[in-house]
């Protein structure tokens, strides 16, 4: 596979801002689109910032990947925030691994980064007591 380049990077936070000014809540209500449209900008900023000193280019890709992932989910469902995880998947934290490995097998590297995502989210929320 060839390494995330600068420029892809770059435009996919482009493409978050462009995302972020035409989005409209699902409500259609103006102060419920204005806070969404705020929550797409912050989020971005802050996720691109922490970061943008990473230099492992496996790293970068699969945070890009990610990002892709999460911007394919906010659209399909309308909503921008991350899926909440199920207590549940907790259980299933080890075996994550394995699921995201058959994953990109068969449905490509997103699949497998959005799971990835999903448990780095589990395992804090076991590790915080939640």
């Amino acid at each position: 596979m060839t390494p995330v380049t600068r420029q892809e990077v770059l435009g996919l936070y482009r493409k978050i801002f462009r995302i972020a000014k035409k989005w409209q809540s699902a409500s259609r209500q103006m102060e419920e689109t204005i806070k969404e449209k705020q929550y797409i900008i912050n989020e971005a900023k802050t996720l691109f910032q922490k970061n943008k000193n990473l230099t492992d280019p496996e790293l970068i890709k699969q945070c890009v990947e990610e990002c892709k992932a999460r911007v394919e989910i906010g659209l399909h469902y309308h909503i921008p925030y991350p899926r909440p995880v199920s207590r549940i998947l907790i259980l299933f934290v080890p075996m994550l691994s394995r699921i995201s490995h058959i994953l990109s097998l068969n449905w490509g590297i997103r699949a497998a980064a959005f799971l990835a995502a999903i448990s780095i989210k589990c395992m804090s929320q076991v590790e915080s007591g939640l």
